[in-house]
């Protein structure tokens, strides 16, 4: 069967800056060629597969279109909506050619597979509130400008109000400023109560994108981490809203980091380690490290979806395996590796009693 290039259809995160192509790598020693798929221009990876090999992937959703497979149907959204797994993401970067002649993508595509779908617990909430009026201000320039704004919520010097910028700097970055001074006046402690309650509660994105915002002007508070983590990873959904959070939750990681006790939190975090957060678990990974997460509470968030970190072990993406190994050792103060059944027997003694 001819593959077409592949063109990812998924809402992505966009980084501060494009990412430059990396050099060509070789498959990793525990990746599995049975989950990749070799075209002219790209490298296309599927991470996660247990039943399923990417064949089995590209066959079925040509069996769905007898008119020709397009490549746009490849992507983490159809896999989803036809071939019903839970949970589906990708992302993509260049590599340069072994012969440095060219660049090719690679494609990485996580997926959680169809008979594991109840480790995916999407998010439920119990009220449907109209556009908040006073936070509109947080949320226009998100409507018209969406790349300009997912950069904005990106700068934490600006947003976390650095002292020592100029006002040069200030007037270069008018959404990041126009976004932090919404912060600045929304930061009674009612307006905090309310926007923790939207997060957890309110099915209106555009609502949630705001609280998200306020929330985040208070790095100070643990219930901040908690809601910006239970935020971008609890759901599914394709919104502006978890991708915010998560945005911030990056901010804060960068920005202001400080130690965070998360047992309270971990309802939050074994929704994003059991596949409601695919696309946003590395920044959930990052923020535990970085506010130093203890043991238990990280092996705990973990239990009984460990695979679905240790898969990624296997990525082709250098970086995906080294930001996954850098988090193990970080929390159970070991090294195995990149290998995932050392990691298992790690994890395994790692744990501290069962998950309450």
């Amino acid at each position: 069967m001819r593959i077409a290039p592949l063109l990812v259809a998924v809402v992505s995160l966009t980084l501060a800056s494009a990412a430059p192509a990396q050099d060509a790598v070789a498959l990793p020693t525990h990746a599995s060629a049975r989950d990749v798929i070799e075209t002219a221009s790209e490298t296309i990876q599927f991470v996660g597969l247990k039943r399923w090999t990417a064949q089995m992937i590209l066959d079925s959703l040509s069996a769905r279109f007898p008119g020709g497979f397009p490549s746009a149907s490849v992507c983490a959204s159809h896999l989803m909506q036809v071939l019903e797994f839970p949970s589906a993401t990708a992302r993509s970067r260049l590599l340069r050619d072994a012969d440095e002649r060219g660049t090719k993508r690679l494609v990485e595509i996580v997926v959680v597979e169809p008979q594991d779908a109840a480790t995916v617990e999407r998010r439920a909430f119990t009220d449907s509130v109209a556009d908040r009026d006073e936070w509109l201000p947080a949320v226009l320039p998100m409507r018209r400008h969406r790349e300009v704004y997912q950069h904005a919520l990106q700068d934490y010097r600006l947003l976390l109000g650095d002292s020592t910028l100029t006002d040069d700097y200030v007037r270069a970055r008018p959404t990041a400023s126009a976004l932090r001074d919404f912060a600045r006046m929304r930061n009674e402690a009612g307006d905090y109560d309310r926007a923790l309650w939207t997060l957890a509660h309110d099915a209106n994105p555009s609502n949630r994108v705001a609280a998200a915002l306020i929330v985040a002007a208070r790095p100070a508070t643990d219930s901040t981490w908690w809601a910006l983590v239970d935020a971008a990873s609890g759901a599914t959904e394709r919104s502006p809203a978890p991708f915010s959070a998560a945005m911030l939750l990056r901010t804060l990681t960068r920005g202001a980091p400080r130690r965070v006790d998360w047992a309270p939190a971990l309802p939050a975090l074994r929704r994003a380690f059991g596949g409601a957060g695919l696309m946003t678990v590395d920044f959930v990974m990052d923020a535990l490290v970085a506010t130093g997460v203890d043991r238990c509470t990280a092996v705990a968030a973990m239990r009984g979806n460990e695979r679905l970190v240790l898969s990624r072990l296997a990525a082709h993406d250098a970086r995906t395996r080294a930001r996954v190994r850098g988090f193990l050792s970080s929390v159970t103060g070991e090294d195995a590796g990149e290998d995932p059944a050392k990691w298992e027997a790690v994890l395994s003694r790692s744990a501290c009693g069962p998950v309450s």
